[in-house]
């Protein structure tokens, strides 16, 4: 008799047992890759027409990849930027960073520059050994 309680409690807490089916959905890497390139382009866009209203000289920020002649133009800049007297705030031309893109170009333009000429950053003051 303990069995057949037994057996009936478990039906029924089994019958409470909800299950649902779904079909796994394999998904093409080359449509994902698709997708994700157009939503990309759509967000550039629109971040463009939003900096565009928004005024302040944002409209002439590009989000697109630095060309090699935009690197060489940096380049020259920072050179001319780096070789500049640091007394004479006046004669210095500042680079013309708007967005974070030109800031990550021009960093990575200073550390080429920086490794080119041998540098090396003494042990002291490096970050987290100081």
């Amino acid at each position: 008799l303990d069995e057949t309680l037994s057996t009936c409690r478990f039906a029924q807490r089994m019958l409470r047992v909800s299950n649902e089916a779904t079909v796994n959905v394999r998904q093409d890497a080359d449509a994902l890759v698709k997708k994700y390139e157009r939503e990309i382009q759509e967000l550039k866009q629109e971040l463009s027409m939003h900096d565009a209203f928004a005024g302040g000289g944002r409209s002439r920020v590009n989000y697109e990849a630095y060309s090699e002649g935009q690197r060489a133009e940096l380049r020259g800049q920072i050179v001319e930027f780096l070789g500049g007297d640091p007394e004479d705030h006046n004669n210095v031309e500042p680079l013309d960073l708007v967005s974070l893109r030109a800031c990550r170009e021009a960093l990575t333009m200073c550390r080429k520059l920086f490794q080119m000429k041998g540098g090396e950053i003494p042990a002291e003051q490096r970050v987290g050994q100081g």
